[in-house]
């Protein structure tokens, strides 16, 4: 009887001993989470999704998350969520917790999103026209010497109802202000014509390398 005894005392020992160094030896499954292809829009709701590879099955997983700089709108309990950007100006931080796994598991997985912003062009001057006398603009001149790359967008708003002959004079007013005051080399001027219904004007834009040109506004 003893016998039998000691005999069930060691299996129940051994089961126990072999599920511990089961649950300490399992290899810890390989965790990713997955964020927006690119830069996210801040009108649009952003998707994350964790995936949680092998062995997955044996775990009983919770996933919860976190985020900062933003607000969770569904999926909190899931292996997906969609979220809003509060303030685009600023980083966003998604965060997921995948609860139950093994304790010598890092079971913590998180993305950033950085505030990159793609380069603009930068207005540089705006006049009304028919342009007078401006004088040398030796800060135009400098700025655009010490960036080969750059080029000068010119934006002439016309009104609907003026003639050629007059357009035809205000740029080469435009022209002559650039070209022979400031010493400007023609081949990076780009000039655009535009209209308007108030005062007619005409806006310098600087324009680097890799960057979209201005676009012509509505007036």
């Amino acid at each position: 009887m003893k016998f039998l005894l000691l005999a069930s005392f060691l299996i129940v020992l051994c089961c126990i001993s072999a599920v511990a160094q089961t649950n300490e030896n399992l290899p810890c499954p390989t965790i990713l989470i997955y964020g927006p292809m690119g830069f996210p829009k801040s009108d649009e709701p952003i998707t994350y999704n964790v995936s949680v590879g092998e062995n997955v099955e044996k775990y009983d997983i919770k996933y919860v998350w976190t985020v900062s700089g933003g607000e969770i709108i569904e999926g909190q309990g899931t292996s997906v969520i969609k979220t809003t950007w509060k303030n685009p100006k600023s980083s966003f931080v998604a965060t997921v917790k995948n609860e139950g796994l093994p304790e010598h598991c890092d079971n913590i997985r998180s993305e950033v999103v950085n505030y990159d912003p793609a380069p603009e062009p930068i207005k540089f001057a705006e006049f009304s026209l028919p342009m007078t006398d401006k004088g040398k603009n030796h800060k135009l001149l400098e700025t655009l010497q010490d960036d080969p790359s750059t080029q000068l967008f010119v934006i002439f708003y016309f009104k609907k109802n003026s003639s050629q002959k007059s357009i035809g004079q205000k740029i080469q007013e435009v022209e002559n202000y650039l070209i022979n005051e400031n010493k400007i080399d023609k081949e990076r001027i780009t000039k655009v014509k535009a209209f308007t219904e108030k005062q007619e004007f005409v806006q310098f834009w600087l324009v680097t390398s890799g960057v979209m040109p201005p676009v012509p506004e509505k007036h």
